[in-house]
């Protein structure tokens, strides 16, 4: 939990407190964020007036108590502001509109157009239309959210070579779709956008400590750190796919190690294992199946993970050991990062995302870390949502980093208030 400070130089960041601490609780006195923040009661009763008068957050009700008058209940108020979010896939990229809360209000889903030209002009179409078929003021728009597969930088919004994307080198991606869509864009990739999205409205809403397990075409990882996104200082922290197995009998992967998560638990390792267990003669549902035969390797995990719900032995075998090793991995990971909360998101856990809670979830307990709770995304795949969080996070979210020391006190560097961020956004 994140404490307020009474300087009135930093007057912006306390407004983020006390905003995280309304949305966290989704419902709270000025009383209990007083105490929960060490701001004064007068301090809390300014800023909440101002979130009142800003339309961020509403008045709902009364609670009674022991002694003194009843208090007044405040929570976010769910049309005061939205983000736009969209998530840059191989075969398809998606765009949302969601609200305040986090709640999506509109989605589509679109064939991926081709090359970074062709893409922009694509989510700046889809986006327009959200908004306008959904007659939210542009006003209260406060940015654009881009999940994508990195390489990429968040800081700059530069984008670098993507695995599997044509004609993607070095691409200036937020630069571009801000101009073509008049709007603030923070880009991230899909784990850290799925993270993002998850603590703002998903399983670790409230949770200021928590990993984000994502699973696409391999796996990565996430650190949440005190309510915010820890990426290391080259941005490469979450690699978890290329945290080691296998050591000595491993498989060499293309970071230089040997039997890294990524070759022993990455959809297209487990579909090769039943792919030769099929060549042997091995029997399965999977072996006079037309489209596992012919499809890409992504499409035919799918239908991997529905013949483990029809129970077809050779899936189901298969799935486990590949679960099995990514627990594993998972223990080395709380290991280093020591925290209470695993959340798993993205399309390769759909559908069996339950199969994959209970399999870590037994392995941890049996590695004397039954305090650990994992919990599964409630989206099949959170990273546009997460895209949109991170609009709202740039914009909302309580942060000193943008702070720095001047004459002996602190002075924010920028906008000075952190909804600036946003597009045509006057508060």
């Amino acid at each position: 939990m994140q404490s307020g400070t009474n300087l009135e130089q930093i007057k912006d960041y306390n407004q983020g407190v006390v905003l995280q601490i309304i949305r966290d609780r989704d419902g709270v006195s000025r009383v209990e964020i007083a105490q929960r923040t060490g701001l004064t009661r007068p301090t809390v009763s300014n800023i909440v007036g101002r979130l009142l008068a800003l339309g961020l957050v509403a008045e709902v009700g009364r609670t009674k108590v022991l002694v003194g008058k009843p208090r007044v209940t405040v929570r976010t108020n769910p049309d005061g502001a939205y983000a736009l979010g969209a998530r840059i896939g191989r075969r398809e990229t998606e765009s949302v509109l969601v609200d305040f809360d986090g709640r999506v209000v509109a989605r589509t889903v679109q064939p991926t157009a081709g090359g970074p030209a062709a893409v922009v002009e694509q989510i700046a179409q889809e986006v327009a239309g959200l908004v306008r078929e959904s007659g939210i003021a542009p006003e209260k728009i406060v940015g654009l959210g881009v999940a994508c597969p990195g390489p990429l930088d968040h800081a700059s919004g530069w984008v670098h070579s993507p695995p599997n994307f044509p004609g993607w080198g070095d691409v200036p991606l937020s630069k571009m779709l801000e101009t073509a869509t008049g709007y603030r864009v923070a880009l991230d990739n899909n784990s850290r956008a799925a993270a993002v999205g998850e603590r703002w409205a998903g399983a670790a809403r409230g949770i200021d400590d928590f990993v984000m397990v994502y699973m696409g075409s391999g796996p990565s990882a996430s650190f949440v750190v005190r309510g915010d996104v820890f990426r290391g200082p080259s941005g490469r922290a979450g690699a978890f796919g290329h945290v080691t197995l296998h050591a000595a009998e491993g498989d060499p992967c293309a970071c230089g190690g040997r039997g890294c998560v990524d070759l022993h638990c990455a959809p297209a390792d487990t579909v090769a294992a039943v792919e030769a267990a099929v060549a042997r003669g091995e029997s399965s549902v999977l072996a006079d199946n037309e489209l596992f035969q012919r499809e890409r390797r992504a499409d035919r995990f799918d239908l991997v993970k529905q013949a483990v719900l029809a129970g077809d032995p050779v899936a189901s075998r298969e799935l486990e050991r590949t679960m099995r090793q990514f627990g594993h991995g998972v223990v080395m990971l709380l290991s280093i990062f020591d925290v209470g909360v695993v959340v798993l998101g993205g399309w390769g856990f759909r559908r069996v995302a339950e199969h994959w809670r209970n399999r870590i979830q037994a392995i941890l307990q049996a590695h004397d870390r039954a305090d650990v709770d994992v919990r599964v995304s409630a989206t099949d795949d959170p990273s546009a949502i997460g895209g949109a969080a991170l609009a709202l996070h740039a914009a909302f979210a309580p942060r000193l980093n943008g702070l720095v020391p001047r004459d002996g006190v602190m002075a924010r560097v920028g906008p000075e208030d952190p909804v600036s961020a946003g597009r045509n956004r006057d508060l």
